[in-house]
């Protein structure tokens, strides 16, 4: 399949790739991960920030994810390693009170469906009339009660 005018996964895809592998294998430390590929810590930190080589380790990250090992490989498309560039985000509330959970996951559930606007105008756009809003809002709850402080 030829890669001509198409995307290239880089070191960086792949990085994020192994850590999010990691947190799904029960948060994997990068230390245990290290001790499977019987390499250093520090070489599994340059793996997954995208600056360490990745795709001699290929084989045996595909044994230990269970993932293709076309998934840890450099220098193809998306497509050729059966893998989708990620366009969108998910954004998850932790070490909040019940009492604030809702709360926060409405405000990570509108910066999700913000992220996820392709059209990066459209979404600057509604950025800025959120923000607009928000600001009015908050003069408004400090004039009326004066309690609201920055």
């Amino acid at each position: 399949m030829g890669s001509a005018g198409k995307k290239l996964r880089t070191r960086m895809d792949i990085g994020k790739d192994i850590q999010n592998c990691l947190d799904g294998l029960n948060n994997m430390t990068h230390a245990k991960l290290a001790e499977l590929l019987n390499l250093s810590e520090k070489t599994v930190d340059r793996m997954v920030a995208g600056k360490g080589p990745i795709t001699k380790y290929a084989s045996d990250l595909a044994k230990i994810t269970g993932k293709p090992e076309s998934w840890f490989k450099e220098n193809i498309t998306w497509e050729e390693c059966g893998k989708e560039e990620v366009t969108s985000v998910h954004f998850e509330a932790k070490n909040v009170t019940e009492e604030d959970k809702e709360f926060v996951e409405k405000a990570l559930a509108f910066f999700e469906r913000l992220y996820n606007i392709p059209d990066k105008n459209l979404r600057n756009k509604l950025m800025e009339n959120a923000e607009k809003n928000f600001e009015g809002s908050m003069e408004l709850i400090e004039l009326m009660n004066g309690k609201v402080s920055w």
